[in-house]
């Protein structure tokens, strides 16, 4: 599959929740710079893409479905930090849906495109 190009920060959101649903995780890394850090829980981090895809391939087989929804965003130069309110299926164990902000850091490519550096879903889970 081609890599998606994000044109904005916030367009990474819109390519990430498609690919997570179609089960493209290795594409769908490639949307993380190489050194990225995602954290996938409270505890877990995963850095670099192989590491990325890895994480992203046992939520998938875990059952969950993610859909975000843009909460705030913050853009200096080439550099974006913002929050999605992330709604997650299929990881409580009652079968509710966990419904948290995220927090992501991305940065404009030389090519002008946009990737992840960090992408925290659980980041302010120690207010729960």
């Amino acid at each position: 599959m081609t890599i998606p190009i994000a044109h904005s920060a916030q367009e990474l959101g819109e390519h990430f929740v498609r690919l997570f649903r179609d089960g493209d995780t290795d594409t769908l890394a490639e949307l993380y710079e190489d050194d990225a850090l995602f954290a996938p829980a409270p505890g877990q981090e995963a850095r670099g893409r192989t590491e990325i895809a890895a994480a992203l391939r046992a939520l998938r087989a875990a059952g969950a479905t993610i859909e975000l929804k843009l909460a705030r965003i913050h853009e200096v130069g080439d550099i974006a930090v913002y929050s999605n309110i992330a709604t997650v299926g299929g990881v409580n164990p009652d079968g509710s849906d966990l419904v948290a902000p995220t927090i992501e850091v991305a940065r404009r490519q030389p090519d002008g495109t946009w990737r992840y550096v960090v992408d925290d879903p659980a980041f302010l889970s120690f207010l729960a």
